[in-house]
């Protein structure tokens, strides 16, 4: 290092002289120069710069990430990471921030531990013996937090965000909807669900910003995964007459049974080994007519396993609704209509009783009922048979196949709830559909 300053020396009194030269407007200009250069040269020659000085400058070095950290008015832990080759040791002056390691040696996590408290400010000083780096703490950094950052609605509901400041300082944002079809606010933050799909709801003041989505969905919706789900109003049928799809009406009938993947051609009743339908086709594929309305095709699709599952989770039992035997399904949202008992869970067929006026209620609040249709069969014997039928579900979900000539379906009894298996393709079994909201 003593090298370096001699060589800076040599240099700057050299220009100094050169510039007293100048002023003073000598004759003798240019043998001062040139004296002067021999002087520089020799500042150079015989003050040679030390080789090891970059590497006792990069020995030196203590670095901190990151370099500024903040904690809500909650407090909390973060971690400081401290890279340095020499010993080190930190300083803290607030008494509202530790440390859980004061010195050390080379890199290391160092973790910051904030107490809970008002907006306040900190500097933590990381030094060795010749150099220091810093890292600036904010506790209590303001921001605006609503009551909810995600909201289902349904159609006509109506909800209160509430805004608020972490300081406690007074807030009145300005409210703004980024899809007034779907969602309207007020200057109070009252929302209102004009129509289904999806709005962002935006909270501004002073610079400051938070925000809620919000989903306007149809009532009887399954949740599975990030998905949202609503099932056909009743099982698959095909009219082998006219050649067309339907939903069964009213839904708690013993309806069609179709084999596994057979959306291309519903009626197909091939034998074991004889598949017209190697490759899965989704029932949803087809035109499906319901109740005067006639869905396009690929509106519906059959729920995968692990959507069927989903919808397992929420509450569901064994029922019989007008002597139909078969399972019940609450969705997400369910609210028990006034004047209906339930009782989850799997015993008889008897325990969840209902007649038709019962279940219209239930179905207007989003109950599912899967009739216990049973299953078909084929035989060189007997080409087609229906089996079990009021005595257990089997269900097809979309195209999961375990075998080439197997695919995964759900079957349950009255006292045996639903699992998953695999069946040959041939068999025939219920398609419930589902489209996604």
């Amino acid at each position: 290092m003593n090298a370096n300053r001699g060589h800076t020396f040599c240099m700057l009194y050299t220009i100094k002289v050169i510039i007293k030269i100048i002023i003073m407007k000598q004759m003798f200009l240019l043998p001062f120069i040139g004296l002067l250069s021999i002087i520089f040269v020799g500042c150079q020659r015989n003050e040679p710069a030390d080789p090891t000085d970059k590497e006792d400058l990069l020995s030196d070095t203590i670095f901190c990430t990151p370099h500024n950290i903040d904690f809500d008015f909650e407090g909390g832990d973060k971690t400081i990471k401290i890279s340095a080759e020499k010993e080190w040791e930190a300083i803290v002056q607030a008494n509202w921030l530790s440390l859980d390691k004061v010195t050390g040696k080379g890199t290391q996590n160092v973790k910051v531990t904030c107490q809970s408290g008002t907006i306040d400010t900190t500097i933590i000083f990381f030094r060795n013996d010749v150099k220091y780096d810093s890292v600036i703490v904010i506790r209590g950094k303001e921001g605006m937090t609503l009551n909810t950052t995600s909201l289902i609605l349904h159609k006509n509901d109506e909800y209160h965000l509430v805004a608020s400041f972490k300081s406690g300082k007074p807030c009145s944002p300005l409210w703004t909807s980024s899809n007034t079809s779907v969602i309207n606010i007020d200057d109070a933050g009252k929302v209102s669900a004009m129509d289904y799909g999806e709005a962002v709801v935006t909270a501004e003041q002073d610079g400051f910003i938070a925000r809620c989505t919000v989903k306007v969905l149809e009532r009887g919706y399954f949740k599975a995964g990030n998905k949202y789900l609503k099932f056909s109003p009743g099982n698959f049928g095909y009219d082998k007459s006219t050649k067309s799809c339907y939903f069964e009406s009213p839904e708690y009938q013993y309806g069609y049974l179709a084999q596994w993947g057979s959306g291309s051609n519903p009626d197909c009743t091939c034998a074991h080994g004889a598949y017209y339908h190697n490759t899965y086709v989704d029932w949803g594929t087809n035109e499906i007519r319901y109740d005067g309305i006639t869905y396009p095709a690929n509106t519906w699709r059959a729920p995968t396993s692990s959507e069927f599952s989903a919808a397992l989770n929420n509450e569901h039992a064994t029922a019989t609704i007008e002597g139909i035997h078969g399972v019940i399904l609450l969705p997400s949202d369910w609210e028990m209509p006034e004047g209906i008992t339930f009782n989850n869970g799997y015993n008889d067929w008897n325990h969840n009783i209902y007649t038709a006026n019962q279940w219209q209620k239930m179905s207007r609040a989003g109950a599912i009922f899967l009739p216990a249709s049973g299953y078909g069969s084929n035989s060189s014997i007997n080409p087609y048979t229906r089996h079990e039928m009021g005595k257990g579900c089997f269900y097809w979900p979309s195209g999961t196949s375990s075998a080439a000539d197997k695919g995964t379906y759900f079957k349950c009894y009255n006292t045996v709830p639903f699992t998953s298996d695999s069946w040959y393709k041939e068999f025939k079994c219920s398609v419930r559909l589902v489209r996604e909201l």
